[in-house]
C-alpha cells in the first residue's frame, strides 16, 4: 500500500489531449509543451534541435548535486518519449539519433536563450530496449549514419554494458550501467512468459541478429538492480524513473490482456521497491502515476465457451432481415450481478498464472478503430485494424477496416477518424500514489496540474536548498 492518493490533469499547452513526450517532459521540466515535443518551446524552424530550451530535473541534478546518481528504466525503447523525457530536449520525439546522443553528450546549443550551464545528463543507469540506435552493426539508424557506435562509447566511459537477464543479474555496484536487452521495444510480460514461442520472431536481439531477445529482464529485476545499484554506488541518493511502457503500448491496439499483464507486473515492482524503501529506513519517495491516460474499463462479463458456440449473426432465425445487431451471440454477455467474477487465477505473488479461463471481462475504450472485439487472448500482440487501400482509394482518403485476420466477434464501429488503425489517449486526469515520509506524502494529496508534479521531485530532493540561504529548506 502507499500511503496518499491525488489527481493529475495531464493536458498539454496547444492541446487538451496530451501524447507521452509532452506529458512527460512537463512532469520532468515543471514547463508544458507542444505535442510530439520533448523540453523545449517549439518553434517553426527547420531544424528539430535547435528549439529553446528547458532546464530538466535531471539537468539540474548533474548541475548542482555531483553525488547524486540517475537512473532511466523503461520497458520500451530508451529512446521513446517518456525515458527520453528525463535526459533530452527535441520538437520531434521521433529524433532517435540525437535522442541517443543527447544520453552521453551536451544537446545542440541554442544562441541566446540558454539560463542554465547545460550538462550532459548520461545517467548512472540505463536499462530497457531500444539497441537499435546504439550502432548494431546490422541497421543504418541516423546514430549509425554518424558513424558512433554508442555501445562503445559508453563501455570506453567505464559503464558495465549488459545485454540479458543474466549478465544483469552479474553487474558490480561500483560502476555505471547500460543495459538494452532489444533492439526495439521489450516483449510484453505476457509474452516472455506465455507465449514465448513469439520471441524468436520478433526479431529483436540486441546483437542486431535475425535472432529473438530470448533472455531479457522483467521491470522488477531491472528497477530493483536500478535501485540497488544506485543506493550504494552514490552518497547522495538516487533519482530514478522507471516505465511499465507496454501498458499503453498494448492498450492502442486494444489488446487488454497484454495492458493488464503489464500493470500487475508495475503492481509487482511498486511492491518491491516500496518494500526496498521500508528496509532502508523509510526516506526514499515514492511516486507512481502515468503521463496520460487511456479511457478504458470493465462493464460486464463473458462466458467465452457459451459466446463462441453462438452464431456469429441473427440470419439463422431473422434471414435477410437481420440488422446486424448480433443479438444472438450478445446473450453471452452478463451485466451487474448476473456478471459474477472472471477465473483470472495469480498466485501468492500475484502473478497470473490462468489466461485462458472461460468467464473473462468484458472491457474496452470509448475510442478506437473499426474492429471485432470477442474479449480473448490473442496469441500475439493485436493488430485491429488496417488501411483499406481500395476503399481509400475511392474515398480520396485514408480509411481503417477491422483487420480480416482477427478472429469473429462483436462488430465494432470506428469512433475516431476513419485512417485511425489504433485507439488514442483521453482527456481524463489521472492518478498519483505516493509513499515515503509524511511530508513528501502530503504533497501528493490533492488535485493538480502536472507542471506540479515535477516541483513535488523537485523539492523531495532538496534541489531548492543552499545551506547559506535560511530561506530555502531541504526536504
Amino acid at each position: 500500500m502507499l500511503g496518499t492518493i491525488g489527481k493529475i490533469a495531464t493536458n498539454g499547452l496547444e492541446s487538451m489531449l496530451t501524447d507521452s513526450a509532452n506529458s512527460a517532459a512537463t512532469y520532468a521540466s515543471g514547463q508544458k509543451g507542444w505535442a510530439n515535443s520533448l523540453n523545449v518551446y517549439s518553434d517553426t524552424s527547420d531544424d528539430t534541435l535547435d528549439d529553446p530550451k528547458v532546464e530538466t530535473i535531471t539537468e539540474y541534478i548533474r548541475r548542482t548535486r555531483n553525488n547524486m546518481c540517475i537512473g532511466v528504466v523503461s520497458t520500451a525503447e530508451i529512446q521513446d518519449a517518456t525515458p527520453a523525457a528525463f535526459y533530452s530536449h527535441t520538437r520531434r520525439r521521433s529524433d532517435y539519433g540525437p535522442i541517443t546522443d543527447q544520453m552521453f553528450n551536451q544537446f545542440k546549443p541554442t544562441t541566446g536563450n540558454m539560463t542554465w550551464d547545460p550538462k550532459p545528463v548520461r545517467p548512472d543507469v540505463v536499462l530497457g530496449g531500444g539497441a537499435a540506435t546504439f550502432c548494431v552493426k546490422t541497421n543504418s539508424t541516423p546514430a549509425c549514419n554518424n558513424k558512433v557506435d554508442y555501445f562503445d562509447l559508453f563501455a570506453k566511459a567505464g559503464y558495465q554494458v549488459v545485454k540479458s537477464k543474466d549478465q544483469l543479474a552479474a553487474v558490480k555496484d561500483n560502476a555505471p550501467i547500460l543495459g538494452l536487452f532489444h533492439a526495439k521495444t521489450m516483449d510484453t510480460w505476457l509474452d516472455r512468459n506465455v507465449f514465448t514461442d513469439n520471441l524468436p520472431k520478433n526479431k529483436g536481439s540486441p546483437d542486431g541478429t535475425e535472432a529473438g531477445a530470448t533472455a531479457q529482464p522483467g521491470l522488477r529485476e531491472m528497477t530493483m538492480t536500478a535501485i540497488e545499484v544506485m543506493s550504494k554506488k552514490c552518497s547522495d541518493g538516487f533519482f530514478l524513473m522507471s516505465e511499465a511502457a507496454s501498458v499503453d503500448k498494448a492498450m492502442h491496439p486494444m489488446d487488454y490482456d497484454r495492458g493488464l499483464a503489464d500493470l500487475l507486473e508495475l503492481d509487482r515492482t511498486v511492491a518491491a521497491a516500496n518494500a526496498w524503501a521500508k528496509k532502508n529506513g523509510d526516506n526514499t519517495g515514492i511516486i507512481v502515476t502515468a503521463d496520460h491516460a487511456q479511457a478504458f474499463d470493465v462493464y460486464a462479463s463473458v462466458d467465452t465457451q457459451y459466446f463462441n458456440s453462438l452464431p456469429n449473426d441473427d440470419k439463422s432465425i431473422l434471414g435477410d432481415a437481420d440488422a446486424g445487431l448480433q443479438a444472438l451471440q450478445r446473450r453471452a454477455i452478463a451485466e451487474y450481478g448476473d456478471a459474477g467474477w472472471p477465473d483470472l487465477v495469480v498466485d501468492e505473488n500475484g502473478v497470473p498464472n490462468k489466461w485462458d479461463g472461460r468467464f473473462r471481462l468484458v472491457a474496452g475504450k470509448v475510442d478506437g478503430p473499426q474492429s471485432r472485439e470477442n474479449w480473448q487472448v490473442r496469441k500475439s500482440m493485436r493488430v485491429p485494424a488496417v488501411t483499406d487501400a481500395a476503399l481509400s482509394a475511392k474515398l480520396g482518403f485514408s480509411v481503417a477496416t477491422a483487420n480480416p485476420a482477427e478472429p469473429a466477434g462483436i462488430k465494432k464501429n470506428g469512433m475516431l477518424s476513419p485512417g485511425s488503425s489504433s485507439s488514442v489517449h483521453s482527456l481524463q486526469a489521472v492518478d498519483i500514489y505516493c509513499s515515503g515520509p509524511w511530508y513528501f506524502r502530503r504533497n501528493c494529496a490533492r488535485v493538480m496540474d502536472n507542471t506540479e508534479l515535477f516541483f513535488i521531485m523537485a523539492d523531495a530532493l532538496g534541489l531548492g536548498y543552499s545551506p547559506s540561504n535560511p530561506k530555502t529548506r531541504d526536504c
